[in-house]
């Protein structure tokens, strides 16, 4: 779900940038990729805005009827003037113009303050033409300068356009926003051997990261997480060695990388028990050198946790989505598993914060909320609010502040299906809980669930707010609203 100094979500670009980028994009200027990290007062609304576009298909959870048919948003980017919206996508409809628009492959770009779809800008990246689902778009990042775009997933192959000839290239692309020509940045991720699954794509300081299940890049032996040139795809001399597994159900993977701010350090979530030479399970912060390549910081994942040992499903990863607040100072988690109503000190089905010290042995996460069973897949940390989607219908089942179980009279089990806000001030007195007006309905879909989140600086106006996608539909009782919600700043 991005990169430091052009990424999108609410944590990833120095707030230097931010005016700038409401600025821009209320000017409809062209721009080099701006992001949300705006330490900024006030709830966004719920209620989503009825122009951004909606994206059909069905929904993606076991059993369904057709499951060829499951369309779901899995990554958003901000960059100039645009919002790039990827995932398992066929077509889009345009709720400006009431036009609905085929011929994309896993990935579009609309206008974020008038929301209308670009109806040329198609590159294809698939595995068959004729299929989605086999190759969706789970990572994107960009130059600069805007004028490329890294895309990362399971596809094999990219085509610059509908109908053009395509060009293999396996789990991560570089493509032109002018016109979506592929570039010759090659990674050839699995030459030698393994797999060719980039799940997230970060570039840092000139250097480009990759995440995903992969063995070799480039013909060399590189497990998981790497460090590329940005231009030709091969990797640098100084790598991050990950190994092991927590999960035998898939192997050695980085799932998601979250850059903060001031890209001096970096969280990786996935399915491995070793970085670098210690023991880190599933997460690991990283400090990020002056050549943008990282060593392992000494915080770790709290021994007492078990997040995923004891009291969470073993059959994937606990940890889902990452983020930062724009100090840099903590990072939220939002995990799935099967917890129960209190899985704690499992942090399953819960969003967790923890503060990002250097300490080893800080004892307990500094927040944890647990929706009782269902899971989170996505977090957006604006520093007052964390705001989260997922499968959930509900959040504050247990609310935890510094380990201590805490109630509130009436703060108890709440209704935000599949999405929620939370409360991240520590001198508010409700510092832990969902916000109780926000979504408070069990009409939101829930689908398989939200499963990404973008935040913007500035008002709604000029593209302001916050984005969540998913495979859902209907948002407070809006039909129309189909896999992807917008839900505009004041």
């Amino acid at each position: 779900m991005h990169s430091q100094a052009l990424v999108l979500r609410w944590s990833r670009i120095p707030a230097v940038f931010l005016a700038l980028s409401g600025l821009v994009a209320a000017q409809g200027i062209s721009a080099a990729p701006v992001g949300a990290a705006e330490l900024r007062s006030g709830l966004v609304t719920d209620v989503a805005s009825d122009t951004s576009p909606a994206v059909p298909g069905g929904q993606c959870y076991p059993g369904v009827p057709d499951p060829s048919a499951c369309r779901r948003v899995l990554d958003l980017l901000h960059v100039g003037n645009w919002i790039y919206v990827a995932g398992i996508i066929s077509s889009v409809s345009d709720r400006t113009s009431r036009v609905t628009v085929s011929g994309f492959h896993n990935i579009f770009r609309y206008n974020a303050v008038t929301h209308v779809v670009d109806k040329t800008w198609k590159p294809q990246f698939y595995k068959s033409l004729t299929a989605y689902t086999d190759a969706p778009i789970t990572g994107l990042a960009a130059s600069p300068d805007g004028s490329t775009l890294y895309v990362a997933g399971k596809f094999n192959n990219v085509a610059p356009t509908t109908g053009a000839a395509g060009v293999q290239r396996k789990g991560v692309a570089a493509v032109s926003t002018a016109n979506g020509s592929i570039l010759p940045f090659n990674a050839k991720v699995c030459s030698g051997g393994g797999g060719c699954v980039v799940n997230d794509v970060q570039l840092v300081k000139g250097t480009l990261w990759l995440g995903g299940l992969f063995t070799h890049v480039n013909g060399t032996a590189i497990n998981g997480l790497a460090f590329v040139d940005p231009i030709s795809g091969k990797p640098g001399a100084t790598q991050l060695p990950i190994s092991g597994v927590v999960t035998t159900t898939t192997g050695t993977k980085v799932a998601k990388i979250a850059i903060n701010n001031q890209a001096s350090q970096a969280v990786i979530i996935g399915n491995f028990a070793t970085v670098g030479s210690g023991t880190h399970k599933e997460v690991a912060v990283l400090n990020i050198s002056a050549g943008g390549t990282a060593s392992v910081d000494s915080w770790n994942a709290p021994t007492n946790l078990n997040a995923s040992e004891s009291k969470c499903s073993k059959k994937d990863t606990w940890a889902r989505d990452v983020d930062w607040d724009p100090s840099g100072t903590y990072f939220d988690i939002a995990a799935s598993g099967g917890g129960g109503l209190d899985a704690y000190p499992g942090l399953c089905d819960s969003l967790s914060r923890f503060k990002s010290d250097g300490n080893p042995n800080t004892p307990y996460p500094l927040v944890v909320n647990a929706t009782g069973f269902d899971s989170e897949f996505t977090v957006c940390d604006t520093g007052e609010y964390a705001y989260i989607g997922g499968h959930f219908k509900s959040q504050n089942h247990a609310v935890r502040i510094n380990g201590v179980k805490k109630t509130l009279s009436g703060r108890g089990h709440e209704t935000h299906y599949g999405m929620a806000a939370l409360s991240m001030t520590a001198s508010d007195p409700n510092y832990g809980f969902s916000v109780k007006a926000w979504n408070n309905t069990s009409v939101t879909g829930r689908g398989a669930g939200w499963a990404s989140c973008l935040g913007l600086s500035g008002s709604g106006s000029s593209g302001g707010g916050v984005y969540i996608g998913g495979d859902a539909t209907n948002v407070n009782g809006d039909a129309s609203i189909q896999r992807l919600a917008y839900f505009p700043a004041p």
